[in-house]
């Protein structure tokens, strides 16, 4: 089952989503579930875990070691767009799109009637 951020945002502001905490060792695991979910988890256990004090926790301390994890960044160069406020892809007359049909008041390099959804899939690379 998965939840969207949104409703995980909403939910969890209303009470319906709470966190939960299940420490096995020293790792500590983390997980949204329903109220109820929580409630039927609390119930096996015999009542709500101790809460984990801030020095107990895992990330309170950063580690010796250097980050493994080495991000690369690719920059690509932005596409061309029909830029709507240029009066040379604005025209006064509503045209049907050449591609959709839909009616539209702007125009590729060509001047030619093109919404820009449909400018910006069929242009060339």
């Amino acid at each position: 089952m998965g939840i969207l951020f949104d409703d995980l945002v909403r939910k969890t502001a209303s009470g319906l989503i709470v966190p939960v905490e299940h420490k096995v060792g020293r790792t500590v695991h983390r997980f949204w579930v329903t109220d109820t979910d929580r409630e039927q988890y609390y119930d096996i256990l015999g009542g709500a875990p101790q809460i984990v004090s801030e020095d107990e926790k895992p990330w309170a301390h950063a580690g010796r070691n250097a980050p493994t994890c080495r991000p690369q960044v690719t920059l690509v160069p932005p596409q061309r767009t029909v830029n709507g406020s240029d009066p040379k892809h604005w025209d006064a007359a509503r045209l049907p799109c050449r591609y959709c049909g839909t009616s539209t008041n702007l125009r590729d390099m060509q001047r030619r009637p093109s919404c820009k959804v449909c400018h910006e899939e069929h242009q060339p690379a």
